[in-house]
């Protein structure tokens, strides 16, 4: 099946597709409770990121990533296929640049926020040779 990776304008299908993604969603960072469709449209149309795509598979959609003004990246994949994810790294190698960096703000490269309780990712990350900086703690 062939992968492809769409860059979020706002359709109307993308919004739907991005919903869908989120009520399918397993693991959260941001999330406590799904949005109402209309805040989630208007987030959609509104969004803080520089870049977001829709990762589909066969057009079927299959996750999404965002990429952040501090060089982070936001990741939901509905199946962690280890497919996807190499996909999704070799396409923010080659095709996207990390912003400038900022002392103690922004750093010159990207990385990656995934769940705390989502190993099955966090084993993909290793199998593909990317190295955890840090662990975060909620207060």
């Amino acid at each position: 099946m062939k992968i492809q990776i769409e860059k979020v304008s706002g359709t109307n299908e993308q919004i739907d597709a991005l919903y869908s993604l989120l009520l399918q969603r397993i693991y959260t960072i941001s999330h406590q409770k799904i949005p109402a469709f209309d805040d989630h449209k208007h987030f959609v149309l509104n969004h803080p990121y520089v870049d977001w795509f829709i990762l589909r598979n066969a057009e079927k959609p299959a996750g999404s990533f965002y990429i952040k003004y501090d060089n982070s990246i936001g990741l939901n994949l509905v199946d962690q296929a280890p497919s996807y994810l190499t996909t999704i790294i070799e396409y923010i190698r080659t095709k996207l640049k990390p912003q400038s960096a900022v002392p103690s703000e922004v750093p010159p490269y990207f990385y990656i926020n995934i769940p705390h309780s989502n190993i099955e990712l966090q084993k993909m990350f290793e199998e593909a040779k990317l190295s955890p900086i840090q662990i975060s703690y909620r207060l």
